[in-house]
């Protein structure tokens, strides 16, 4: 039988007033367009890799046919995220993974690499679940064993919350052998998007 590999990107539309609301409040609204345009197109050409499928899910879905030269890759499939809160849009995506091994990730670490997402489906050869967490309690990726018929862990969580790791793995149980990754910057604000660039900058 097949066994596949999937990732799945969610990013909202490069848009003002679409993606980065949090560091535009901080930053010139164009600024903070710039920053998303920048950290999307570089994510998105690090993760895609012949050895998994790529899938870019969109926000809000009526731009699943915006063009975004530069940005989304138009050989990149898209599909629309869907209504819910994250959780909701999260477990919807899982369950149309085909059986194998899947990933979820945002664009808000331009950390994230292709050898990153090797060593989280390396580590759903032994576990139950992947979670790369993010420095503000949140995670850069979670990753399952597809095909299964066990509940997804995406609720109740306090999303956009230092808790959002600690919810979502507490929901696994006691019992789910959960694997974890080194911890990246996510950029939401101005003071992530400063650390960011000092980390950088004395690498």
């Amino acid at each position: 039988m097949t066994f596949h590999r999937t990732v799945f990107v969610f990013a909202k539309a490069p848009r003002i007033g679409r993606a980065k609301t949090r560091l535009a409040r901080s930053l010139d609204s164009s600024e903070a367009l710039r920053i998303n345009r920048a950290i999307t197109s570089q994510v998105l050409r690090q993760v895609q890799d012949s050895r998994w499928k790529t899938i870019l899910l969109v926000a809000p879905d009526r731009e699943i046919f915006a063009c975004a030269p530069g940005v989304w890759p138009y050989s990149l499939e898209k599909r629309p995220q869907g209504h819910g809160d994250l959780g909701a849009r999260l477990r919807r995506a899982f369950l149309t993974a085909p059986k194998g091994a899947a990933l979820a990730i945002a664009t808000d670490a331009p950390d994230v690499d292709s050898s990153k997402l090797w060593r989280a489906f390396d580590a759903l050869r032994s576990h139950d679940a992947v979670f790369g967490p993010a420095d503000d309690g949140g995670f850069w990726v979670c990753g399952f064993r597809t095909g299964k018929r066990a509940p997804l862990p995406f609720a109740p969580v306090r999303w956009s919350s230092p808790h959002a790791l600690a919810d979502v793995v507490k929901n696994l149980g006691p019992k789910a052998k959960t694997a974890y990754l080194e911890t990246l910057v996510d950029i939401d604000d101005a003071e992530s998007w400063a650390l960011w660039l000092s980390r950088r900058r004395s690498a």
